[in-house]
């Protein structure tokens, strides 16, 4: 030990031998880049990345922040970005059917029963809830989003129609004041511009009592992950998987500090604000997700429906199983 110790510090050059070995520098085919709009829902990644998961699978992980399904779609086709989260949306039902490779691989949000509000709907103040569905004539929301499917649900049971609606498009931090005015009569938000317009005005309904489970949020891989460097994205799905188990541990200090530095949120901001459901074993609501789409085309929203092949693909978290099994049947057998 002393004829070692000797050579490293005569040997400088011998210390990576001397020393802790040193792990391999990813190749560039290890490097992922993900597109995502900076949010709570993001939060498995940011704690994936942040506690090593992502190093544990010799990955790299890049984030960027791209808003809207076509931003995301056009950076893919780029090969700019190979993996995409966001809200699901028509614009991601149209370029599967025209056969654009990028497909849902993993729950990102849905809306469960039982959890916080993370998605709902706000009436103008002196609008009665009790009757408000035939009143319903401006409405805000994201138009392209699953919010429409919901809100169709919602005037049909409250004794609505959509064909009688206008829709205002305005940005999310827009909306609240929008209905708190009495400019338009509904909005449909997220957690927090949601908290911000129920305090003022009406709450009337959350997402998840409309559509128990709808498949709100997702992960697209890009062609990439999809088949040449399939093993990266399966990789990927793993660290995911172990973000979404750190995120599932709840607002715990660490949680909260790692997400506030990295969304730009203060402490009591992160502790307060709605943290949506992510399935622990990260699989989609297909069910949902074709509902929806089916849906749409009924509606005239889209021109042609994709076929279940071209929307996801449930064999990479198959392979994610596998993976994990291989993995701790070879640590039982060295323990």
């Amino acid at each position: 030990m002393r004829h070692l110790l000797a050579a490293c510090i005569a040997a400088p050059a011998l210390l990576t031998a001397c020393g802790p070995a040193q792990p391999p520098q990813p190749s560039e085919r290890d490097i992922v880049r993900v597109a995502a709009y900076r949010s709570i829902g993001l939060a498995p990644v940011i704690l994936a990345n942040e506690l090593g998961y992502f190093a544990d699978e010799g990955l790299v992980v890049q984030l960027s922040e791209l808003r809207g399904t076509e931003g995301r779609l056009a950076a893919a086709m780029a090969g700019e970005i190979d993996v995409g989260m966001g809200v699901l949306g028509m614009g991601d039902f149209s370029s599967a059917a025209r056969g654009i490779a990028m497909r849902s691989v993993a729950d990102r949000t849905h809306l469960a029963p039982g959890g916080c509000a993370y998605t709902g709907f706000v009436l103008r103040p002196g609008l009665d809830s009790a009757v408000a569905g035939p009143a319903i004539r401006r409405v805000t929301l994201a138009p392209e989003g699953p919010g429409t499917f919901l809100l169709d649900r919602l005037l049909t049971a409250a004794g609505g129609s959509w064909d009688t609606v206008e829709f205002v498009r305005l940005p999310s931090a827009a909306r609240p004041e929008a209905v708190i005015r009495g400019a338009v009569d509904l909005m449909q938000a997220e957690s927090p511009h949601l908290e911000h317009a129920a305090a003022r005005a009406t709450r009337w309904r959350n997402g998840a009592d409309i559509i128990p489970n709808l498949q709100w949020a997702h992960v697209r891989f890009s062609e990439r992950l999809l088949t040449t460097d399939r093993d990266v994205g399966v990789r990927f799905l793993t660290a995911y998987r172990r973000g979404i188990a750190a995120y599932h541990e709840g607002k715990t200090d660490r949680n909260v500090m790692i997400l506030a530095r990295e969304l730009l949120h203060d402490t009591a901001a992160v502790r307060t604000a709605c943290w949506p459901a992510i399935r622990g074993d990260a699989r989609l609501n297909v069910a949902s997700m074709l509902e929806f789409q089916d849906w749409a085309f009924r509606r005239g929203l889209l021109e042609h429906p994709a076929r279940p092949d071209q929307l996801f693909d449930t064999t990479l978290l198959a392979s994610v199983d596998s993976l994990s099994d291989a993995r701790a049947a070879a640590h039982s057998r060295n323990r």
